[in-house]
């Protein structure tokens, strides 16, 4: 069960519904999880009126994405706000715990960390009002029409509408893509064969189970991790294959299935817990790039397993189009949609190739047990993909 939210860690909107259509913003920015949030902050650090909207209000939990992975931390720390995460409890992941068929293989983490989405990514939205954010949640957002000077986005909240416009509008809403569907500048192709996700968080006693440690069960019907949390509850997080659910089994049996066919035993009933899924995976947003839409993070594309990367190439990309969106407030040029897509093609796309790969492996149970056989005697084979993963962020220039 999710534990309850205290009123007073509430992030409030810093101005009112209708307030918003006072002034032509230079970004609107559609989702407020750490890609948006983090986008937000970063244009405003640098100069930019910025309108941060969700349509759901702060904080809030989230299936997956409470790991960082060393990428990730880098990208933070040199935004500047790794310390805030750190200072809202994240726990130091030092290890790997690989389970398959019984067989289990240890690996030590170079750095990571663990924190839950309710307080991660509250605490990157306070960051973007800091910076000098306006931040609107509960607000519902669908692109309108399109004018020389701006795009109009259309909010709605508890049935009232209103128009508001901006220069640039960043789309960040992660898989639910809810304002990507809406309009015909773009589609989404979704990979058929992909698992889709599900997530749980179980609070549990602390002890019951290694701190700092991710663990990784793998089956037939899928994979599922598990790692604790700063405030004394479970996060599990699973990927699963969607054809068995239509034999009448539930989301918490396929990952219970999966935990007793890797032989990993936790401190709660998982069939019992209350899951929660997700749309199919694997899936990619064509065109990332439209006039005076950007399209970042999940909503631009994602690719499974859950390795953290998913949350490196969404704050990488906020860091990245800075200056691309700086330049677009200036003045739009068309070329700009063209050097987003550019951008997009050759720093996520190409990383999202090792996920393909490890996605590739954990869908097969004996190339995944004979694998764990290996890396438990021969740790160095893996070596290349957690370094790979952990690396620092090294800055990619996107043109402006």
């Amino acid at each position: 069960m999710e534990k309850t939210i205290s009123l007073e860690k509430t992030v409030f909107p810093t101005l009112d519904f209708a307030g918003a259509v006072d002034q032509l913003w230079d970004v609107v920015v559609v989702g407020a999880g750490p890609t948006g949030s983090l986008a937000a902050r970063q244009l405003a650090r640098a100069g930019a009126d910025v309108l941060l909207v969700d349509r759901l209000s702060f904080p809030r939990w989230k299936v997956c994405g409470c790991c960082l992975n060393g990428r990730a931390i880098s990208i933070l720390e040199r935004a500047g706000v790794l310390s805030d995460v750190c200072a809202a409890g994240a726990i130091s992941l030092t290890a790997f715990e690989l389970r398959a068929g019984g067989r289990t293989a240890t690996l030590s983490l170079p750095s990571g960390l663990s924190i839950s989405r309710t307080h991660l990514d509250a605490q990157l939205v306070r960051s973007a009002i800091d910076a000098g954010a306006a931040f609107l949640p509960e607000s519902e957002a669908r692109l309108s029409s399109l004018t020389s000077d701006y795009r109009e986005v259309i909010l709605t909240r508890h049935n009232e509408s209103i128009s508001i416009r901006g220069k640039i509008v960043l789309v960040c809403e992660g898989l639910n893509r809810r304002l990507l569907t809406r309009t015909t500048e773009f589609r989404t192709d979704i990979d058929q064969d992909a698992y889709i996700g599900a997530g749980v968080v179980a609070p549990i006693e602390r002890g019951t189970i290694k701190m700092g440690t991710i663990f990784m069960a793998v089956g037939r019907p899928g994979y599922v991790g598990a790692v604790m949390l700063e405030d004394e509850s479970l996060n599990l997080a699973a990927a699963l294959d969607s054809a068995l659910l239509k034999n009448g089994l539930h989301l918490g049996t396929l990952a219970a299935e999966v935990l007793q066919e890797a032989c990993l035993t936790l401190p709660v009933d998982v069939e019992q817990l209350n899951w929660q899924g997700t749309v199919k995976l694997t899936r990619v947003t064509k065109p990332v790039a439209a006039r005076r839409v950007f399209v970042l993070g999940d909503a631009s594309g994602y690719v499974e397993p859950f390795t953290g990367e998913g949350m490196g190439w969404g704050l990488s990309s906020a860091v990245a189009c800075v200056p691309l969106v700086l330049s677009a407030v200036k003045e739009w040029d068309d070329s700009l949609t063209e050097k987003w897509k550019l951008y997009h093609e050759r720093q996520i796309h190409g990383r999202q190739k090792w996920c393909r790969r490890c996605g590739y492996v954990l869908k097969r149970p004996l190339m995944i047990k004979w694998l764990v056989s290996v890396v438990k005697y021969c740790p160095w084979f893996a070596a290349p993909v957690i370094k790979h993963l952990n690396a620092p962020w090294q800055q990619e220039e996107c043109p402006s």
